[in-house]
């Protein structure tokens, strides 16, 4: 039966030790992708005349927003405000996203000059329903994607950050470090039990000390 258990700890912390490792790497990529780069203000510049549109929140490079298109050719015009820390001047190279409906149609502007760090700098999108739903019972739902922005610094290495607009799920970041945190603590329960097992005569003498 001892065989079995630490046979089962030979597998279970090597794995446990992979998951905290994995967790913090990812991490630390989720939290690289956002240093230098901080979106500081959401505005709506401008929507058809019947059109409801609100930007609930923007913090975390992460944007939440209500909309809800009634007619074909209806649009909201967003100006994303993005502050430079990157520590190096850039210019924007390309900005593309990851959206899937077919019913919506994202496209950006953007200005070409140089942006000093330190500088703010705006990103103009604009979101239009252009394509008919199939049915009448379709709906067009609060779509989750993510918005790619390529750069380029002044030494001519090319930076990509990504904005979040309306996440379904948990912020991704979150998600490791649970899972992390969740992988140590049974790493440490483990050694524990190893050290009490190992140590229970010991203990034993502790506790009947006076």
């Amino acid at each position: 039966m001892k065989k079995i258990v630490n046979d089962y700890k030979r597998i279970l912390l090597p794995l446990f030790g992979l998951i905290v490792l994995f967790s913090l790497i990812k991490v630390g990529l989720q939290l690289s992708s956002r240093v230098g780069f901080e979106l500081t203000n959401v505005t709506v510049n401008d929507k058809s005349s019947n059109l409801f549109v609100v930007v609930n929140s923007y913090e975390d490079n992460t944007i939440k927003t209500e909309v809800t298109f009634d007619e074909l050719n209806d649009y909201a015009k967003y100006i994303l405000t993005i502050k430079n820390n990157t520590t190096k001047d850039i210019k924007i190279k390309s900005i593309k996203d990851n959206n899937n409906n077919q019913y919506i149609i994202n496209d950006y502007s953007f200005g070409k000059d140089l942006i000093k760090d330190g500088e703010s700098f705006d990103i103009m999108m604009k979101t239009s329903y252009l394509n008919e739903l199939d049915k009448v019972e379709d709906t067009l739902q609060k779509e989750e994607y993510k918005i790619t922005v390529n750069l380029l610094d002044e030494d001519g290495n090319e930076i990509t950050k990504e904005i979040n607009v309306n996440p379904l799920t948990l912020n991704n970041t979150l998600i490791y470090i649970v899972m992390g945190s969740i992988a140590l603590a049974l790493i440490i329960i483990i050694l524990l039990i190893d050290y009490v097992e190992e140590n229970k005569l010991l203990l034993g003498i502790v506790i009947l000390l006076p």
